[in-house]
């Protein structure tokens, strides 16, 4: 299936050679732009620039070949600190982070910058002729005090990269990053039709057992579906179409990737329709998938709560930046298990990532791996009393309810001093009495 433009862009900012790329483009534009204005309006010796460029030739040359080391040793650089910092984020947070590094525009850009800087100065010394400061002599004075004036920009560059990359590397910041990621997916998320509600994705219907189904064509993690295009043609056959791989699952070539009833509708133009609409990747990505960002927290949390790491304070931190997602998530629109067509009848079923769904994948393995700390449980304890109050549905409640008990069970399991057992056992009590309480009228 083609990309959507927004979705170019942004795969072309996840990128690491698009922008500094275009940067790089931009710095050998502006030469040549300069280059042609030395050629036709050739400046004095003297004047407002005068300091900024050398009067010969030689000293044109000496200062853009200086520039051009200096270019070369700030790009080798930048590459070795960007590999030492994605090493030890993968090493500390988990492969899976690097996709936000990696998406860093502003780091992209100080690159560009470098190389910009690099192609701009060599493109200048090539246009410098002659010897000396005689007649033979030909400095282009605009292009010389433009590389000058990029070496102080590529300088404030390098200046801003450190500081970057030391301020990336804090988990407060890195969490932040993924509720923001989290967050624009939640904003691109489809409005409710105007079709009955439905109580919860329980209420689905199973497909028929006569139904076709609908083979994958390549293997990967499902990253978009074009539902518009199959209802289109799913209405003009009079088909229903159930969803088996939904975005950020993974799909093997030749397995099913949807089921359509009535068999017959699910012809060659049908079929191909459903194929075409997936898009197909290496990896998973936020743009239709919040369980990723979610996972990276997870992962994050999971990492620090290992004894070979034993960083509970970085877990605690990941814990509320969930409880901040999910968050989001409840009080969002909440996505739809269908979609009509233009007469209201139901084309597409599929089982979309729904608050109860990304609650489960964000605290049960925490609660799992909290092991002795009852400072993890209490903190999942508070988060599950935050969500209490934002959370209106009665079974999203009663899971919020079934939560809480299972942290309880965890800590009475697993934490063996008595004082620390009675401060979680007094937290699940507030927790469920506030659970339980009727809900407040807000003003």
């Amino acid at each position: 299936m083609g990309l959507r433009p927004s979705e170019i862009v942004s795969r072309l900012n996840s990128s690491y050679w698009f922008v500094p790329l275009i940067v790089t483009l931009a710095g050998v534009l502006l030469a040549l732009v300069l280059l042609l204005l030395d050629s036709r309006f050739p400046l004095d010796s003297g004047g407002p620039l005068a300091v900024l460029r050398p009067s010969s030739a030689e000293g044109a040359r000496a200062l853009l070949s200086a520039v051009i080391g200096a270019m070369i040793t700030a790009i080798s650089v930048t590459f070795s600190v960007t590999i030492v910092a994605l090493t030890v984020a993968a090493q500390h947070f988990g492969p899976r982070v690097l996709n936000s590094f990696v998406r860093q525009t502003s780091a992209q850009v100080v690159l560009g910058t470098f190389l910009a800087t690099f192609a701009y100065s060599v493109l200048a010394l090539g246009a410098i002729r002659g010897t000396g400061t005689g007649d033979d002599a030909d400095v282009p004075a605009l292009a010389v005090s433009g590389a000058v004036l990029l070496v102080v920009i590529s300088i404030g560059a390098l200046i801003y990269y450190v500081h970057h990359i030391s301020t990336t590397l804090q988990i407060g910041e890195l969490a932040a990053a993924i509720v923001a990621d989290l967050r624009d997916v939640v904003s691109r998320g489809e409005r409710p039709s105007a079709a009955a509600p439905i109580d919860s994705v329980t209420d689905i219907p199973d497909p028929p057992p006569d139904a076709s189904p609908v083979a994958a064509l390549e293997s990967g993690y499902v990253q978009r579906i074009d539902y518009d295009s199959i209802v289109a043609v799913a209405a003009e056959r009079n088909a229903v179409v159930w969803i088996r791989r939904e975005p950020g699952a993974f799909v093997v070539a030749g397995t099913p990737l949807a089921l359509v009833h009535p068999a017959h509708a699910c012809d060659e133009v049908l079929s191909t329709a459903c194929q075409r609409a997936y898009l197909v990747g290496r990896d998973r990505t936020f743009w239709h998938d919040p369980e990723f960002a979610v996972n990276q927290l997870v992962e994050i949390a999971l990492r620090a709560l290992s004894p070979g790491i034993n960083e509970p304070f970085t877990a605690i931190t990941c814990i509320d930046r969930l409880t901040e997602g999910l968050a989001l998530i409840a009080t969002a629109p909440q996505p739809e298990p269908r979609r009509v067509d233009r007469a209201g009848r139901v084309r597409i079923w599929v089982r979309p990532q729904t608050f109860s769904r990304l609650l489960r994948a964000a605290f049960d393995p925490i609660r799992i791996s909290a092991g002795t700390n009852p400072a993890i449980h209490a903190r999942l304890l508070d988060s599950v009393g935050e969500l209490g109050v934002i959370v209106r549905a009665a079974h999203d409640q009663l899971l919020l309810h079934q939560l809480a008990d299972s942290v309880a069970r965890a800590a009475e399991r697993s934490i063996i001093d008595g004082e620390d057992l009675n401060h979680v056992r007094e937290k699940y009590q507030q927790i469920v009495q506030q659970l339980t309480a009727p809900p407040r009228r807000h003003h």
